[in-house]
């Protein structure tokens, strides 16, 4: 698989996110045939100067179909207070093209680890669906996300 990382904005520059509808439980659509996928990846609070950018990779259809199948997996958040883990605001926005164009969801990769999608409830995002994240990740981004 070829994978291109390349700078697409800075930390400061967050225009392009969009919040979940509050109180829809319905789950995010993806199309099942992706042939592509985008994943920008969006630093931390841990991030250096340095890595303080946003990244873009782009992966071939194996990897789409892949993240496709874990998103349509995502279960709704419990009813109630929840106890997360530290959210060090690790993210990424995966952007899936298929027949029917692109759809993006965004997918914080700490603390609760939330799937959010425009017209959507936020959902949990699946573990393997954060691991398989995290070893795409690129260099700068893996170091924060430890």
């Amino acid at each position: 698989m070829a994978v291109t990382w390349r700078p697409t904005g800075s930390c400061a520059d967050t225009s392009f996110l969009t919040d979940g509808a509050v109180g829809q439980t319905r789950r995010p659509r993806v199309a099942s045939d992706p042939d592509r996928v985008r994943l920008t990846w969006l630093p931390g609070l841990n991030a250096t100067r340095s890595d303080c950018v946003a990244i873009t990779t782009v992966a071939d259809a194996a990897v789409a179909h892949r993240l496709a199948s874990q998103i349509s997996d995502s279960t709704v958040f419990p009813d109630g207070p929840t106890s997360c883990p530290a959210d060090l605001g690790l993210a990424v926005l995966v952007s899936l093209h298929s027949r029917v164009g692109w759809q993006s969801v965004l997918i914080n990769t700490t603390g609760c680890a939330a799937l959010i999608a425009p017209g959507f409830a936020a959902r949990r995002a699946p573990r393997d669906l954060v691991a398989d994240l995290r070893a795409l990740g690129p260099p700068a981004w893996a170091r924060t996300a430890s």
